[in-house]
């Protein structure tokens, strides 16, 4: 799994929770910032690797696998979050939890969560996702 397609499986389920419904290729297209076009070709991809379901009626819909998968990449987003918050005093945590969330490993994230006794909330106040 490349960050790439990190990056689309948790971009598609974020609009999906915010809007609390299937989303279309252009939403996603809009929220990374990318041309329509290249979204598409990502997401045909993901479809092959079974992350994605068929588009039906040009909405997206992530598959079982896909769905835990932005799980996961969500939660380690969020704890990475409340580490540089709470152990670090950075501010502006979002941006660098971005990088770094495709490098810590399961086994790497498991030690930060016990290491911050188990945190429900990342610093904007959102839940971290249940991934058990």
């Amino acid at each position: 799994m490349t960050p790439k397609r990190e990056d689309y499986l948790r971009a598609i389920d974020h609009l999906q929770e915010k809007h609390k419904r299937n989303v279309k290729a252009i939403e996603v297209a809009k929220y990374m910032k990318l041309a329509k076009s290249t979204v598409s070709e990502r997401l045909d991809e993901l479809v092959k690797e079974n992350l994605l379901k068929p588009k039906r009626y040009s909405t997206l819909e992530l598959t079982r696998k896909g769905k835990i998968l932005a799980r996961k990449m969500t939660y380690k987003h969020r704890l990475i979050e409340v580490f540089l918050r709470t152990s670090l005093k950075m501010k502006d945590v979002h941006e660098e939890a971005h990088k770094l969330e495709h490098a810590f490993s399961d086994s790497a994230i498991e030690k930060l969560r016990s290491f911050l006794n188990n945190p429900q909330y990342c610093p904007h106040g959102k839940p971290l996702p249940k991934i058990r």
